[in-house]
């Protein structure tokens, strides 16, 4: 397909009408692409080298860090942020149980349970509030040492 094309430069257009937006990955706007127009693989690596030439196209390195920030702030664990990344068709990195995860959890868990403490919790209260960190994908380790903490203060 020629870059003039009346084709392109529509399809460019609904490109650019997805990323105002937000930042999409190149996987994402693909996938949205698909859904409104149709396109070989060729026409749109022309798309996306003529995004990323202009600035349209946040950089992959960028856009994980950035998710990474808003997802730890909503208290989503590594193993969570991980899954999202790859669907996202974002580049995988080592996240670890630094100091970043364990203040997003001890953050959700305050904000969860409503109390810095666990003294007074049944042991059915206590078993809810891992589950719910286990589905915000903290890992297990980070869990019991944080039911520890909890327990001891």
């Amino acid at each position: 397909m020629d870059l003039n094309s009346k084709e392109f430069l529509e399809m460019r257009e609904k490109a650019l009408r997805i990323l105002a937006r937000r930042d999409h990955s190149v996987l994402e706007l693909r996938l949205k692409l698909k859904q409104k127009v149709s396109f070989d693989s060729e026409t749109f690596k022309n798309l996306v080298n003529q995004l990323k030439d202009n600035g349209y196209l946040a950089e992959d390195s960028e856009l994980v860090n950035c998710y990474i920030q808003k997802w730890r702030k909503e208290g989503r664990g590594r193993q969570w942020i991980s899954s999202k990344l790859r669907l996202k068709g974002l580049p995988q990195i080592g996240l670890q149980d630094d100091l970043d995860e364990i203040a997003s959890a001890r953050r959700y868990l305050e904000k969860k349970t409503g109390a810095s403490t666990f003294r007074g919790f049944s042991q059915v209260k206590r078993t809810k509030v891992a589950n719910a960190l286990v589905r915000r994908g903290f890992t297990t380790n980070l869990i019991l040492a944080l039911i520890k903490e909890k327990n001891q203060e």
